[in-house]
């Protein structure tokens, strides 16, 4: 989505913006506060950091909810069911559910970067209480660099990170202008890379688990008719996709997507929406053509339609010619020919005022329902994050 991380890796970012974000660890050094969850309720005395986490909490979400752990009676909660009263105006107590659609999702995107925040910052402390051979909890935790060593990093290092970054950096920039940033980077690099594992051991040996229960995204009404399906159509699970083909974080988020529908197969209703982020642009006109082929073959053929648009490359989406709807329209045309359809059937429906209002009214619907940007999922008609979808639709089809 517009606003999640980049799949590409850091070195691949201007290295300025590196220096302002390398002094953040992701998800080991988030910000903002939470509780410990090692050994929930029960005091580490000197050693016992050795000993098992215990805790009360379940481990178990409802069925088909990204958040783990979330109790299917609680609405939303860090830790314990909220009031759904929100507030009081002219004498009338509002909850969350008499908001529109758009003002609950609104809400839960809030929940979700504070549960995403407490989280962090949750297990880089039960991290630091795991690690420690003497914590207690009458003194401060001991900091990271105390009970995770490892974190040196070289001169050669920073060289040779430098070298391959200096292309980002402004015209004349020397290794040593930018060396102690160097180093703050890449040492907070190296430490968030070697906390995530410590974490990953202590989360998979039991010493570690996360308590905090995250929000339940709003149950919202999809309008599913019409749209290209894969699986059975009875299913128990329906997973739905809104993606654009254009979108850097829709084609990474592809094959993860495509093994999810693999393996459940007749489990699990997958469907497809196509929501272009430039109206005007090649995403449009390649949404146009996911119509249009799926007029003219039906799924199967839509589907085989998909799998190639989503392989046009990004040049695409700058016009060289100065009819830039007609250069667009040609990339899906092309799409057409390859799959053997009716090509002049398929031009004339790419620009028929019929598609185009099909697209427009999906556009609506999608926005109506929370889509802000793509890609975005639904499980069961509740939001889906694609980090929780493998599990949820594991629990889903159950």
């Amino acid at each position: 989505m517009n606003s999640t991380p980049s799949p590409n890796s850091s070195h691949n970012t201007p290295i300025w913006t590196l220096f302002v974000g390398g002094l953040v660890l992701g998800c080991v050094f988030g910000v903002g506060g939470a509780l410990s969850v090692l050994g929930k309720g029960t005091p580490l005395e000197p050693g016992a950091a050795n000993s098992s986490a215990s805790g009360e909490a379940s481990g178990t979400p409802p069925s088909g909810h990204p958040a783990a752990s979330t109790p299917a009676s609680q609405e939303c909660s860090l830790g314990s069911a909220p009031s759904k009263d929100l507030f009081v105006v002219d004498g009338h107590t509002i909850t969350r559910d008499m908001l529109s659609t758009d003002a609950q999702d609104a809400l839960y995107q809030i929940e979700s970067r504070n549960f995403e925040e407490m989280s962090a910052f949750s297990k880089e402390l039960g991290l630091r209480m795991a690690l420690s051979k003497t914590y207690t909890f009458s003194k401060p935790v001991p900091p990271l660099k105390d009970v995770l060593p490892g974190t040196q990093v070289t001169e050669a290092d920073m060289k040779s990170f430098f070298e391959s970054n200096k292309g980002s950096l402004p015209p004349g920039t020397t290794y040593d202008q930018v060396k102690g940033q160097l180093h703050q980077y890449l040492v907070a690099q190296k430490g968030g890379d070697i906390a995530r594992k410590r974490i990953e051991d202590l989360e998979s040996s039991g010493r570690l688990r996360l308590a905090l229960v995250g929000p339940i995204p709003p149950l919202v009404s999809l309008k599913l008719d019409g749209y290209p399906t894969m699986g059975s159509p009875n299913a128990k699970a329906t997973l739905v996709e809104v993606s654009d083909y254009l979108c850097p974080h829709c084609r990474h988020a592809h094959p993860d997507v495509q093994a999810v529908v693999k393996q459940y197969g007749s489990q699990l209703k997958f469907v497809q929406i196509n929501f272009p982020l430039s109206p005007q642009g090649v995403s449009a006109a390649l949404a146009r053509g996911g119509i249009c082929a799926q007029q003219q073959g039906g799924s199967e053929t839509f589907w085989k339609y998909h799998e190639k648009a989503f392989a046009v490359p990004f040049e695409a989406m700058h016009a060289v010619s100065p009819n830039a709807e007609k250069e667009f329209n040609g990339h899906a045309e092309h799409i057409a020919q390859e799959l053997g359809l009716n090509v002049p059937t398929f031009s004339k429906c790419l620009v028929d005022k019929k598609t185009e209002k099909a697209l427009e009214e999906t556009t609506e619907e999608m926005t109506k329902v929370g889509v802000g940007g793509t890609p975005t999922f639904f499980l069961n008609n509740r939001k889906v994050t694609l980090t929780a979808m493998k599990e949820a639709v594991a629990q889903a089809v159950r």
